[in-house]
């Protein structure tokens, strides 16, 4: 039959239509007061270069009418960039924050819906990360010639635990 989906064809997710565009009053407002070099402006820019189709098609396309991923990914990368790396902090900052409001235009998600998208963005930031890389060595922006492996967390965490002498391993034991 031709024209018939088959049974393993995934349906087509809408998503939800965000409050503002570009011509709307609140997000016009707000794009004129953010300086030209706001980090905003730079996501903003930045965005259309990642791709989004791994996250996109992480959608089921059932269930409630779910937030734009994009909008979703430009707030997250703003408030990581701000040292923000808690999804409660994300759904607070969307209530508050004017410049997320201007990049997510006016979408405010509910907290459990940042946890989640959280989740479904860990399976895609390898791949969204290897693009990146592969657009910055197409493009000359770096060589290649070598890495790094950032240890912060494990200096941060050296000095967490201490040895124990005997005596207080035995206090501990007992």
């Amino acid at each position: 039959m031709v024209g018939t989906p088959s049974l393993n064809a995934k349906p087509v997710t809408r998503f939800a239509e965000p409050p503002w565009n570009e011509q709307s009053v609140p997000w016009r407002q707000i794009d004129a007061q953010l300086p030209p070099d706001h980090l905003a402006r730079e996501i903003r820019q930045a965005l259309p270069r990642l791709d989004l189709t791994e996250l996109y098609g992480s959608y089921a396309g059932c269930g409630k009418t779910p937030h734009r991923p994009d909008l979703m990914l430009a707030i997250v990368l703003f408030e990581l960039r701000r040292g923000q790396r808690k999804p409660s902090q994300w759904f607070q900052d969307t209530h508050e924050n004017c410049a997320m409001w201007w990049l997510g235009y006016g979408i405010h998600p509910s907290q459990s819906c940042w946890y989640e998208f959280r989740e479904r963005t860990a399976a895609c930031v390898e791949a969204m990360n290897a693009h990146v890389l592969q657009q910055a060595v197409d493009e000359d922006l770096t060589r290649v010639e070598r890495g790094a492996l950032d240890g912060s967390a494990v200096a941060a965490n050296a000095s967490r635990r201490r040895l124990l002498n005997a005596e207080r391993l035995q206090q501990r034991l007992g």
